[in-house]
């Protein structure tokens, strides 16, 4: 009796010791498992600096202008996502109340636009939002007046660059169509020398680019019956 009881208590101890030695060892293996593997903290924790970010993009601006640097144009940077192209004002400006391309800025627009068009609508097609012909006028007359000239100014010149890139380069013709738009900015954003108003530089047309922002929804193509394309 004394020794099945001693055999019993025995067989309890090597119980006990085994299950001692097996936590031991799973203690270090995750020990070792912890030293092993570095923690790194989600990517939303991590600084701007240590986040995975693709490479570095060419900026819109220096893509275009090296486009555009055989007519002298340079984009301006207005802001992080706005860039502008102001037309040469001896081109073209605008006659005092109306809103008729010269022969001079017809030949330049058939000119630029196509390798304007080209640009956008090739490799950073989809960094580019829109793109808006502003057109302007100076400080006489009516602003009611003032807004339907602009409109018209913006739309002369948008439709002579539409013209010219459907004969130049008609691949690129949809594309640019679904991105551009007219607006007219009747007398506003007037051009100032010193604190004149400078009114034959303020009738002109800019080219506005509004950039794509990462919440920005994905481009679309132009379907084949476009509003411009039905004009006649």
């Amino acid at each position: 009796m004394i020794r099945a009881s001693r055999q019993q208590e025995s067989q309890q101890s090597v119980t006990v010791h085994g299950m001692a030695d097996l936590m031991t060892s799973l203690a270090v293996m995750f020990l070792l498992l912890f030293v092993a593997v570095p923690w790194r903290p989600p990517a939303h924790q991590l600084p701007v600096d240590q986040t995975d970010s693709p490479a570095e993009l060419t900026p819109v601006a220096s893509i275009l202008a090296e486009e555009l640097r055989p007519f002298g144009l340079a984009p301006e940077q207005v802001d992080a996502s706005e860039l502008m192209v102001v037309m040469p004002e001896a081109l073209l400006n605008f006659e005092f109340g109306r809103s008729t391309l010269s022969a001079a800025a017809l030949r330049y627009v058939a000119e630029v636009m196509p390798i304007y068009a080209g640009a956008v609508c090739g490799a950073i097609r989809d960094r580019i939002e829109s793109i808006v012909v502003e057109g302007h006028t100076d400080d006489v007359g009516k602003d009611a007046a003032n807004l339907k000239l602009s409109q018209a100014r913006a739309l002369a010149v948008l439709v002579a660059s539409v013209q010219a890139i459907e004969v130049a380069d008609p691949a690129s013709a949809g594309c640019f169509q679904s991105l551009a738009s007219a607006s007219g900015r009747g007398r506003q954003d007037l051009v100032y020398i010193g604190r004149r108003i400078d009114r034959d530089q303020s009738r002109r047309v800019v080219f506005k680019m509004r950039l794509r922002t990462p919440h920005s929804p994905a481009p679309s193509t132009l379907p084949s019956s476009s509003p411009l394309a039905q004009s006649s």
